[in-house]
């Protein structure tokens, strides 16, 4: 060990020069493998290969690049999400403090109970029939409760109108756009 630490000791030049020449090689070794190594696996007739082919055909651009994708609106977003618009112009205004605020309409349903009133509201004659989550097979397991809170908005003055009211007004612009 006393020798090496004499001969490093010695030429510091000649082995800073040495690692040096490691670093290099290894970087273009690294570069030149990089097409070589690969973390993507997909499965032919998956829904991935799918979306890959949609991209590729429809985009020209393949999964692996980026790209940005850009939805066309048809103008009325504005007008479909106007409690939104406007907590977030009230946030914007009153310099709220930073982070995540849930704006979302006030109070809770459930999904049979959210399509009973759109039933209701279109004065139509549905029998719905109420399926258990549990007996459906879904992709994703659904938590049991999920609504959001609006207890942050709340906090500084924000009160968002009940999903009631936004239900009403909601259906009432697509009849009247219909």
């Amino acid at each position: 060990m006393e020798s090496l630490t004499r001969f490093v000791l010695r030429r510091r030049w000649f082995v800073l020069a040495a690692w040096i020449g490691v670093l290099v090689l290894s970087m273009a070794a690294a570069s030149g493998l990089s097409d070589l190594l690969t973390n993507r696996f997909t499965l032919p007739g998956t829904d991935t290969e799918k979306a890959e082919n949609v991209l590729k055909d429809h985009f020209g651009q393949r999964s692996t690049g980026s790209f940005t994708l850009v939805v066309r609106a048809d103008g009325r977003a504005r007008e479909l999400v106007p409690d939104v618009t406007a907590a977030t112009a009230r946030l914007i205004e009153t310099s709220a403090p930073y982070g995540l605020y849930h704006c979302v309409n006030s109070g809770s349903t459930t999904w049979q109970a959210l399509g009973e009133e759109i039933v209701r509201l279109l004065g139509r004659d549905a029998q719905l029939v109420p399926v258990r989550v549990a007996d459906l097979s879904l992709r994703v397991r659904r938590p049991q409760f999920a609504a959001l809170s609006n207890a942050k908005l709340r906090a500084i003055g924000i009160e968002m109108p009940t999903w009631e009211d936004a239900l009403r007004r909601y259906v009432a612009f697509r009849i009247a756009g219909s």
